[in-house]
């Protein structure tokens, strides 16, 4: 999300557009060895523990590519409020199972359809 906060800084001053920023990335990852060999695990990539052990495994750039675009797909589909929300509901929660739903109205494993 960071990334995608940069990016947008960086657009709204000219500089830099978040589309290009998605094309590299996803050029970026179409090799990337978690989705070739698995898929994504969220429960094992999904804590700092798990995230820190997939970025020393598979490299910074391609895994910060990948966060870049699951954090920028659920923007794109829920707004930069939804994804606020659901950082802040791990003020009263720990529990991501619990949070995301709460915030997006879905689980992490069922996709996110566009808000009517």
């Amino acid at each position: 999300m960071a990334e995608w906060v940069a990016f947008s800084t960086l657009e709204r001053l000219g500089l830099d557009t978040v589309a290009w920023r998605r094309r590299r990335a996803l050029a970026g990852v179409l090799e990337h060895a978690t989705l070739i060999r698995a898929g994504l695990d969220l429960e094992t990539h999904g804590t700092p523990q798990g995230f820190a052990s997939w970025r020393q495994r598979e490299g910074t750039l391609p895994t910060y590519q990948l966060a870049f675009l699951m954090a920028d797909y659920l923007i794109e589909r829920r707004g930069l409020v939804g994804v606020e929300a659901y950082f802040r509901s791990f003020s009263s929660s720990r529990d991501p199972h619990k949070n995301f739903p709460l915030a997006f109205g879905t689980t992490e494993h069922s996709g996110l359809a566009r808000p009517a």
